[in-house]
């Protein structure tokens, strides 16, 4: 699952909905969901900043000048948080507050990944650094 946040450093909304981010990728991280952030309508010098001081640790892909992305979403206004499924399909979108941590907690509390999906993880490098027990403990 990926759960996707379009957001900029400007954005007083999207500085609002990181703490609830944060929860969810602390949460969740080794269990089968990627938060990932989608820097928009921004300069690109402003992400790293915005990140150190608002405590941003998931990965972000930077989209400043390409409206492509946030106009193939339907997308008018930030923060716009969209939940996808391993497949690509949108679960839930234009999430916030207490109904994304909800939602995410919902998806997360179904799903049981088999063996396919946490060899994929392996690949990805998502268990690094992680004991078998440990590895084990997070399912």
């Amino acid at each position: 699952y990926v759960l996707l946040d379009m957001w900029a450093s400007w954005c007083g909304p999207c500085k609002g909905e990181i703490p609830n981010l944060l929860k969810l990728h602390n949460q969740y991280k080794n269990k089968g969901l990627t938060v990932l952030g989608l820097f928009v309508w921004d300069k690109e010098e402003n992400l790293k900043k915005a990140m150190e001081a608002e405590g941003i640790v998931w990965p972000q892909i930077v989209n400043v000048e390409n409206m492509e992305v946030t106009d193939m979403y339907g997308v008018d206004g930030i923060p716009h948080i969209i939940l996808f499924a391993p497949d690509g399909t949108i679960l839930k979108r234009n999430l916030r507050g207490q109904t994304m941590i909800e939602a995410v907690e919902e998806v997360m509390k179904r799903t049981k990944l088999n063996k396919t999906t946490i060899n994929y993880l392996k690949e990805y490098g998502v268990f690094d650094g992680l004991s078998e027990t440990d590895q084990l403990s997070m399912f």
